[in-house]
């Protein structure tokens, strides 16, 4: 019984217009459920722009098919429901108040809100809370090329590639038309696993004895591979700033939410209570 009559609550509130059309609907009638009309102008309304004639005639009958057995469903529900209409009102109208009181709220705390977020807040909130930014996958910083073997200027990409230097950093950057594939920006954090799937020959690297920091060259008949592995965080281990940067941001702005609708439910008591319109009886 409690299932049928969240259904018929369901109905009654989310039925589309087409369901109950208004006394300004008038014109021809396409199809009639009891009292209940379905007009032509309903009709021409739902109708996709462009469509053509001969899908336009299929729309149309599915259209009037599902708003009869809405329709079919809501007078029937009406009928033998009726010993449960004052909790289905009940219902209704509870639903109907908590969905004024979010709108309402949200519109208060989106107009009250600060959304500035700092460098500094994200620090702070970064350090106050580090225990719980644990990593859930392997992370690396790395540099990478894939080129020809055969490249004319190869040995000057490998010491440009194997430089700290920035200015070397940027010539780099300026022979990428050079290269198949490549990834240059080695303080940007990225997931272990989805360099072992982008870059098959990845996998061919022995973890083991890798030294960061160092220049590492595999090739295959084609191409050569040029790899420089600067750190890599394992799982559990403390997620980087940089790297739950986006993460902090949403969580920052969810406690200023928070705190601000506390601090309007506060003020409401408070304004209400000094005004007199809220008053306790002991």
């Amino acid at each position: 019984m409690r299932n049928l009559i969240i259904f018929f609550l369901f109905l009654s509130l989310f039925s589309c217009e087409l369901i109950h059309p208004t006394d300004e609907n008038i014109g021809d009638v396409v199809a009639q459920v009891g009292e209940r009309k379905f007009y032509k102008k309903d009709l021409q309304k739902m109708l996709p722009k462009n469509i053509q004639k001969e899908d336009s005639v299929l729309f149309a009958k599915k259209a009037i098919n599902s708003w009869a057995k809405q329709e079919l469903f809501y007078q029937n529900a009406q009928v033998n429901l009726s010993d449960e209409q004052d909790e289905i009102n009940k219902l209704v109208d509870k639903y109907r108040q908590d969905l004024l009181i979010n709108k309402y709220k949200e519109a208060l705390i989106s107009k009250n809100l600060d959304t500035v977020i700092t460098a500094s807040d994200i620090q702070k909130y970064y350090q106050e809370n580090k225990n719980i930014f644990k990593l859930n996958e392997k992370l690396m910083q790395f540099r990478f090329i894939q080129t020809n073997k055969d490249i004319g200027d190869l040995k000057e990409i490998k010491e440009l590639f194997d430089s700290s230097e920035a200015s070397d950093l940027d010539s780099l950057h300026n022979k990428e038309l050079e290269f198949k594939a490549y990834h240059l920006q080695d303080t940007v954090w990225v997931k272990f696993n989805d360099v072992a799937k982008k870059i098959k020959i990845f996998n061919q690297i022995n973890f083991k004895k890798l030294k960061t920091n160092k220049l590492l060259e595999l090739e295959d008949q084609e191409d050569v591979y040029l790899f420089k592995i600067f750190k890599i965080l394992k799982r559990n281990d403390t997620a980087p700033k940089e790297y739950v940067k986006p993460t902090i941001k949403q969580m920052i702005l969810h406690d200023r939410k928070l705190k601000e609708q506390k601090n309007i439910e506060k003020t409401l008591l408070n304004d209400a209570i000094k005004n007199g319109k809220f008053q306790i009886y002991e």
